[in-house]
């Protein structure tokens, strides 16, 4: 639960918000742990607490790309904390149902369909990940 607010003057995160995502996120814990691999929970900032977390250079930090501006304000300064602790950082695309590069309007959002059976007949969708492997670790 946050006290900052929004330009708007709307709280970023309320307590029923709040209360999903810590839930969300300790069912992902305990099914991550139930094929025998974990999640790393921390609070604080990203830029500090991920450093915290690399070991000592070459450490390749993946994170989803993000699409909003506070976000990229963030993962610039989490590249930048990467970067000066010998590490990198690498994005992926997962913010939506279809990645991006798989969209074949590209060129012009004025050739996209505005009605969904045109739209969907149009896409093709990328493979999923495979889930992780027993012993794997994600933070």
């Amino acid at each position: 639960y946050t006290t900052s607010k929004t330009s708007f003057g709307f709280k970023k995160t309320g307590a029923r918000r709040a209360k999903f995502v810590i839930e969300a996120v300790e069912d992902l814990r305990s099914r991550l742990r139930a094929v025998g691999s974990d999640l790393l929970v921390t609070c604080g900032k990203p830029e500090e607490e991920i450093v915290k977390l690399m070991n000592a250079g070459g450490t390749k930090v993946l994170t989803q790309e993000e699409v909003t501006s506070e976000e990229l304000a963030v993962d610039n300064a989490v590249r930048a904390a990467i970067k000066a602790s010998g590490g990198e950082l690498e994005t992926v695309w997962g913010y939506s149902m279809y990645h991006k590069d798989d969209l074949p309007f590209q060129a012009s959002l004025a050739d996209m369909p505005n009605v969904m059976t045109p739209f969907k007949v149009a896409l093709t969708a990328s493979p999923c990940l495979p889930p992780p492997r027993a012993g794997s670790f994600v933070c």
